[in-house]
């Protein structure tokens, strides 16, 4: 009986252990063609462009941050602000 108990557990844990891993049969690990190059040539980054703000408040509490037109309320602390246009700001916490 305690021969055959630890032949099979023996056999689970080695069924079970750790295998070698396989790695790139389902997704190979590699840059297909169409990805190396550029498609937007006309991409202007010295344009008008927009930025996200995130801003973090470790003090517990209920804030209400202002930043130009966009105003957020929370108690988490943890705020993010999109499309704000480029240039200078007014920023009030309240």
């Amino acid at each position: 009986m305690k021969k055959t108990l630890l032949i099979s557990l023996l056999s689970a844990y080695l069924g079970v252990s750790a295998q070698q891993i396989r790695m790139g049969k389902i997704f190979p690990n590699e840059i297909r063609p169409t990805l190396k190059t550029n498609r937007n040539f006309n991409y202007n980054f010295m344009g008008s462009n927009n930025a996200e703000v995130f801003i973090r408040i470790p003090e517990g509490g209920r804030y209400r941050i202002i930043i130009n037109k966009q105003e957020i309320e929370s108690s988490t602390g943890m705020f993010r602000f999109f499309d704000l246009e480029e240039g200078s700001h007014t920023l009030s916490i309240l």
